[in-house]
């Protein structure tokens, strides 16, 4: 039946439906060298952006690294200042001298109990205001959004 119905059509049905057949088999093979392009652009824009994640990390930790390290020289510095101008002659000591000198100040027992005493209030209030900064961030955060 389905040999009558071609017959009926002619042969130019026969030469149309070849050459759909063609255009489409042509049609999905190009789809398909577009998709395999598409992936591999897609793949390259992924690793693209994890590279400039990775530059933006490596960069972000160079700044925060170059602070604290700012911040420690800084605080090393006056910390000196601060022996020189209680002790005067400290800066005729050479380095072993000042060491030996500093060992034995610091280590009578009221002196290291007074300081602990100091570094734990600190460590408290600085952990007082990151947990404020974190609630204050918070809440910025949740009205932005």
């Amino acid at each position: 039946m389905a040999k009558k119905i071609v017959e009926a059509r002619g042969p130019y049905f026969e030469e149309f439906q070849q050459d759909t057949k063609e255009a489409f088999v042509k049609e999905r093979k190009e789809l398909q060298g577009l998709e395999a392009e598409l992936k591999e652009i897609e793949l390259e824009i992924a690793q693209q952006q994890h590279r400039k994640h990775r530059a933006e990390n490596a960069l972000n930790y160079r700044r925060k690294r170059n602070r604290s390290d700012k911040a420690r020289n800084h605080r090393l510095i006056h910390k000196g200042i601060a022996v020189e101008c209680v002790c005067k002659d400290s800066e005729f000591l050479t380095e072993a001298e000042f060491y030996q000198l500093a060992e034995e100040i610091f280590s009578e027992k009221s002196l290291k109990c007074k300081i602990a005493d100091m570094v734990a209030e600190r460590k408290k209030e600085k952990e007082e205001e990151k947990r404020l900064l974190e609630e204050a961030e918070a809440l910025v955060k949740k009205e932005g959004v």
